[in-house]
């Protein structure tokens, strides 16, 4: 009977520290999770910052390219002016 108590106590104190390593493995294990999330979350938002920050650049570039267009529209229409205005001279002078 002293035997099967010592044995049992024996595998209580087993279990116990066995438990205790447990917790302290789930313990990291949150604490790892935790900042896994919080790391995931930064990412999130500079995903959104950067894809903002793209669109405004899209927006900028189309308005540019529609400032070129415009420029070389009025550098024809200039050209074509100055084409006119010159036919129209006698070529005498």
């Amino acid at each position: 009977m002293v035997n099967e108590l010592t044995s049992v106590r024996l595998q209580y104190a087993s279990l116990l520290e066995s438990q205790g390593s447990l917790k302290v493995e789930l313990r990291e294990r949150e604490a790892l999770l935790a900042a896994v999330e919080a790391s995931s979350g930064q990412a999130e938002q500079l995903v959104s910052t950067l894809r903002a920050r793209v669109s405004e650049l899209e927006d900028a570039v189309m308005k540019r390219e529609r400032r070129i267009t415009l420029a070389d529209q009025e550098v024809q229409f200039l050209n074509a002016l100055v084409v006119r205005s010159f036919g129209s001279f006698p070529s005498h002078l």
